[in-house]
């Protein structure tokens, strides 16, 4: 479904949003702490190695720093110094550092380094561009050099200048960075394949009731079509011969009667359903379950009488649950007149309405039947809406379909629980089973397990839990 699909897309998408987000602010803080705290070390080298004191033993030059030409503002003075002094007179083992010293009076230099060594050249260049007369006391960086440099004057008259080497920053922030970068891309792929998975599971409840709402429109548009079909119909026979009267054409207009009372019933139970559907809960007044049961058996035992069926009935006094007393009138009647439309000729309706022996202040309403066997496969199903047991002869039963579908929202509305059994008359209730279809009426040992047609009967039994409460609540 295109909806379905774009809705998807917009989950994945939102998903996608949120985890990149979180995910690059936690990794810029990482590579900033972990940025910060290198240029912290680096600065807390360079503060040792202003707080260095005592005489240091100068050796000879090795090597090409020797003979630097420090030609500008350190030209003039003399030059001694040594190359990897003593791990003793080191000032930092983990930042590579040089430091020198200048004499003021005779512009003598000293420098000793870390063991640790940099680059001679890169040392002399950034001597060179120190100005001692304008950069005293102060710090910066030489980024195209990758030092980062401190000048402070010293007590005794000299001035003294520490060198710390930024490879090891910037080394190690390129790498954070790589691997943030690395770790983002793996995570993103990661999300997207959690993402799709998800997006199929938190979606799959929306496809179905998608699904169900157009079949429950495709169903609810057949089954009206059928009824406004033969009132077109009759209507153009009745104005095709305006000639009869209406004693005459009386066929055509009770055809027409009896759709439209039909359609009014489908749209009925179509309004209730939603209604109950819709509806946050079920009222807070009190309903009289027992009495309710009673008139409701009163009213269908014409319709009994008139379809062969006898019915028998075991009402306890005095039970009463909470909830919309219309309602549970028209839950009651639809399990009656399901039993009655399904009920074999010469069977028995029975209906039985007791205190639940394994659920404390629950109600047990049973309402049994004998009739045609519901094969296991579909009898999952007979809650659906417009959903028939018998296809083939859905025709020959009235109703809309939508009876069962609204008793059970009935029943959920008012916190209870519904379930169907059909069990063949030559097959006996094991003992061990009796709880789990508590208040089911037993059936007679001579009763016909077959109907006239020799289809095997089956003993249907609907049974309905509701919580009870207080009449005086």
């Amino acid at each position: 479904m295109p909806e379905l699909a774009r809705l998807r897309h917009r989950f994945i998408l939102i998903l996608m949003g949120s985890v990149s987000l979180v995910l690059t602010v936690v990794l810029i803080a990482s590579i900033v702490t972990g940025f910060s705290s290198q240029y912290g070390r680096i600065q807390s080298s360079l503060d040792a190695a202003m707080a260095v004191e005592g005489d240091r033993e100068l050796r000879p030059f090795i090597g090409g720093f020797g003979g630097p030409d420090l030609s500008g503002p350190l030209a003039g003075g003399s030059v001694q110094g040594g190359r990897g002094g003593d791990p003793s007179q080191t000032v930092t083992d983990t930042v590579p550092m040089y430091v020198v010293d200048i004499a003021s009076n005779t512009g003598k230099i000293s420098y000793y380094g870390s063991a640790a060594e940099m680059d001679e050249d890169t040392l002399v260049e950034a001597l060179s561009r120190i100005d001692v007369e304008t950069d005293s006391d102060s710090r910066g960086a030489y980024l195209d050099l990758g030092l980062f440099y401190s000048v402070q004057d010293l007590p005794h008259g000299e001035l003294r200048i520490a060198f710390a080497d930024a490879s090891q920053l910037y080394n190690t922030t390129l790498s954070q960075s790589l691997i943030a970068l690395l770790i983002w891309v793996l995570a993103m792929v990661a999300f997207y394949c959690l993402g799709r998975v998800l997006s199929r599971m938190a979606l799959r409840p929306v496809e179905q009731a998608w699904s169900k709402q157009h079949q429950f429109i495709a169903d609810a548009s057949h089954e009206l079509k059928t009824p406004l079909t033969i009132v077109l119909a009759n209507n153009n026979i009745v104005m095709a011969h305006p000639e009869k009267t209406m004693a005459e054409q009386q066929q055509w207009l009770e055809s027409t009667e009896e759709e439209t009372t039909r359609m009014n019933s489908l749209v009925t139970d179509l309004l209730m359903l939603a209604q109950v559907e819709d509806a946050a809960g079920a009222s807070e007044a009190s309903v009289d379950l027992s009495t309710l049961v009673k008139r409701s058996l009163l009213q269908f035992d014409a319709v009994f009488f008139e379809r062969g069926l006898a019915s028998e009935a075991e009402i306890e006094e005095g039970l009463h649950t909470r909830g919309n007393q219309e309602h549970l009138r028209r839950l009651i009647d639809i399990l009656l007149d399901n039993a009655s439309k399904y009920g074999n000729t010469g069977g028995t309706v029975a209906v039985r309405l007791a205190h639940s022996a394994h659920k404390p202040h629950s109600a047990i309403l049973t309402v049994s039947n004998s009739g045609a066997v519901i094969p296991p496969e579909k009898i999952s199903r007979v809650f659906e809406r417009f959903y028939r047991v018998d296809e083939a002869h859905s025709t020959a039963v009235e109703g809309s379909g939508l009876g069962l579908a609204l008793a059970q929202e009935i029943v959920w509305e008012h916190e209870g629980s519904i379930s169907v059994t059909s069990v063949p008359l030559d097959a006996a209730v094991p003992p061990e089973d009796s709880a789990k279809w508590e208040g089911a009426p037993q059936q007679e040992d001579s009763a016909p397990d077959k109907r006239s047609d020799g289809e095997q009967l089956a003993q249907t039994t609907f049974v309905v839990t509701l919580p009870l409460s207080s009449p005086d609540l």
